[in-house]
């Protein structure tokens, strides 16, 4: 393992193990920091050179299984997929069921094999790019279901954050007249408020349907709860894109589980390749390239943009003071994202840099649109993690531009305005991280890509691209850009093995 991989906190691990079971082997304790270096990167197990001693196996702190050493919290939450998991890839008639014309019109063939075979199984998983016709299928399923249901069916529709809800519920109206229709996120859905509600048993959920957007986000932990929720006979819909990045936490289930299925299972998935846009074949091509780790010499890739220059990838909407009303398309117009959340090109710093430049230069009294990140659940204020919004601030007096104004508030999409007293925990969104962009798209992307982008590899710099419209422009320097071609990004983790062997 590389040195730059490594934290302190990999270190004092290992030293608070070493110290604990009175070790002193130097070897031991290089294993211990690569197992807690590894978790932390994202890796459920990691293959040592030679086991653990005994000592440190039998205290359950550490689990061996084929060749994979765990830290026990990892081992047990992928323990605890296996069996709902195992449920649900078997219960399925395997008779792909044909639709008349009326119920697949407007479909391509992936996307009618997609629809039919659904109506086969109890778990399906639909894969594919941007522009495939993901959400669109999606409604295309939900429509299937409905006609060929003998009874009203209860529905819902997830996700990991806020924005991919409202696409979600733009896609399905006039489908949700017809049958109660609930659409929240993950957490909201599961009664997930904090870190102490993923110990309790989850509520059941009482739904016949469940389609859930952007799963290549959502962690073990929160996998493990919503499987546990699961009524025997409510029918999982899964959405995704496997080349986009994995979850914060260590894992990617849903990718592990898209291997499973495509060994084994085959009718149980589709991946959607066709892409239907036709203005953004440059786009399309190039993250197709950097999908399969193929290098474009023909690339352009900007210097670093210098403070004064951040001020000009930004909408002028959010650059200068404004007098007439904000447009909300302005969130999807342009957007910088970065590989990283600290340092000189973090997403804390720039944002610092860009709402600093800017209330400076403004007079006392202007009104400026500050574009916002939600970072908590507001279910009582119909408010969601990941919910972009613009802060309409009314500048104070000179020596306290930044502070909020008691006349401020913020504009939301698919809501009323809000005072900004009001508004649940957020961040200054001039800036985003590659992360937290995944369900949105934007016509315009700027993706500042300083030293250390390259730990994530190819996905990251897959998700930025597919994140852009029509319009990409990369900042950093090509050694970065080929370093993160050249790593995968991939996770180690046992889940996929596992499930095949038991599926033999």
């Amino acid at each position: 393992m590389n040195e730059h991989e490594l934290c302190p906190f990999d270190i004092a691990f290992a030293d608070y193990i070493m110290q604990r079971f009175q070790l002193s082997d130097a070897v031991v304790k290089d294993q211990l920091i690569q197992l807690m270096s590894s978790s932390r990167l994202g890796h459920v197990c990691t293959n040592l050179d030679r086991p653990l001693p005994e000592v440190l196996l039998e205290s359950g702190a550490f689990v061996e299984h084929s060749e994979q050493t765990y830290l026990q919290r990892n081992w047990k939450l992928e323990t605890h997929l296996i069996d709902p998991l195992l449920k649900l890839i078997n219960d399925n008639t395997g008779k792909v069921i044909h639709l008349p014309e009326a119920l697949t019109h407007g479909l391509n063939f992936e996307q009618k094999q997609a629809v039919e075979q659904s109506l086969a199984a109890q778990l399906f998983i639909l894969a594919g790019g941007p522009g495939t016709g993901k959400t669109f299928t999606a409604r295309k399923i939900i429509e299937a279901h409905i006609a060929r249901s003998d009874k009203p069916l209860r529905i819902a529709l997830a996700a990991p954050t806020g924005k991919a809800i409202s696409k979600l519920k733009q896609s399905l109206d006039g489908v949700k007249d017809t049958v109660p229709v609930t659409a929240a996120t993950l957490h909201t859905l599961l009664g997930i408020k904090r870190s102490a509600d993923f110990l309790k048993k989850p509520k059941c959920l009482p739904y016949d349907v469940i389609l859930i957007d952007e799963c290549s986000m959502i962690d073990m932990a929160l996998w493990t709860v919503l499987l546990r929720a699961l009524l025997p006979h409510t029918k999982l819909i899964l959405l995704g894109d496997i080349h986009q990045l994995p979850s914060v936490e260590p894992g990617h289930v849903f990718e592990d589980l898209w291997n499973v299925i495509k060994d084994k299972r085959s009718t149980l998935g589709v991946e959607l390749k066709q892409s239907m846009r036709t203005d953004s074949q440059a786009l399309l091509d190039l993250a197709n390239k950097v999908k399969l780790g193929q290098c474009d010499t023909s690339i352009k890739i900007d210097s670093m943009p210098s403070e004064d220059a951040l001020i000009d990838l930004i909408s002028p909407q959010f650059s200068t003071p404004f007098s007439n009303e904000i447009d909300q398309k302005v969130l999807s117009e342009s957007q910088i994202l970065c590989g990283l959340r600290q340092g000189p090109f973090g997403v804390d710093r720039l944002n610092s840099k860009i709402f600093n430049h800017i209330t400076l230069a403004c007079k006392p009294q202007d009104r400026l649109a500050i574009p916002i990140l939600l970072t908590r659940n507001a279910p009582d204020l119909d408010l969601c993690n990941g919910q972009m919004g613009v802060w309409v601030h009314h500048v104070h007096p000179e020596t306290q531009k930044h502070l909020p104004h008691p006349q401020d508030y913020v504009l939301f999409s698919d809501r009323d305005s809000l005072p900004f007293s009001m508004l649940p925990p957020h961040e200054l969104a001039y800036a985003i991280s590659v992360h937290k962009s995944q369900g949105s798209e934007y016509n315009r992307v700027h993706f500042i890509m300083p030293p250390g982008s390259e730990h994530f590899g190819r996905k990251m710099l897959y998700t930025a691209i597919t994140r852009a419209r029509n319009e990409l422009a990369i900042y950093g320097t090509p050694d970065t850009y080929n370093q993160c071609i050249a790593k995968s990004g991939q996770r180690t983790s046992g889940l996929a093995i596992r499930l095949i062997k038991l599926l033999q």
